[in-house]
């Protein structure tokens, strides 16, 4: 494999490695297709990787003849380095979209936990209305208020995560997704 094949897959791949920012605020789902994507192209690296590990070892020998001109030792320098940094690139891309992933799945799942929340507040309050007298009145809005403590303690913590998430997923969202993540939570 000549060194200006192998330039060529490192470019390749670097190019194809990049993803949009903006793709990573879109949903679970995208990113869960990004991370494949991620994943195949670790792999063709794999199988690269032994072509390019020889056409190295071949330049590495031809260093070692006094007649070796001084293109080559910085060619086979240039070529394991840009190597090297493509596999890093890769396997830290493929880490920062697992990383998204689990605070996307993390905002879903706290997200749902206080919208069930709210549903069970809303019909609690749905239940005061049917009460006549003034003692079942205030007995029932006592309870309520008693209900809407728990609640409140029991969400507080809820909230305080999802805004943590939320401006997680701000810092990678599009200017549209930021406001939509601010006004639902």
């Amino acid at each position: 494999m000549p060194t200006f094949k192998v330039m060529e897959v490192i470019s390749q791949i670097e190019t194809s490695s990049t993803w949009n920012e903006e793709s990573l605020s879109n949903s679970v789902d995208v990113i869960g297709d990004l991370i494949s994507g991620q994943t195949l192209l670790i792999e063709e690296q794999e199988k690269l990787r032994p072509n390019i590990l020889g056409l190295l070892q071949r330049g590495k020998d031809l260093i070692k003849d006094p007649n070796c001109p001084q293109f080559l030792k910085e060619e086979v320098a240039l070529l394991e380095q840009k190597w090297s940094d493509c596999c890093q690139l890769s396997n830290s891309k493929l880490g920062d979209l697992k990383e998204h992933s689990r605070i996307w799945e993390e905002y879903v799942r706290q997200r749902a936990y206080l919208v069930k929340l709210i549903d069970e507040a809303e019909v609690e309050l749905h239940k005061i209305i049917p009460c006549f007298g003034h003692t079942q009145i205030k007995e029932s809005l006592v309870s309520k208020q008693q209900i809407r403590e728990e609640v409140k303690k029991a969400t507080e913590d809820v909230l305080t995560k999802m805004r943590e998430l939320s401006e997680t997923l701000q810092a990678v969202a599009t200017t549209e997704h930021q406001e939509n993540f601010g006004k639902e939570v």
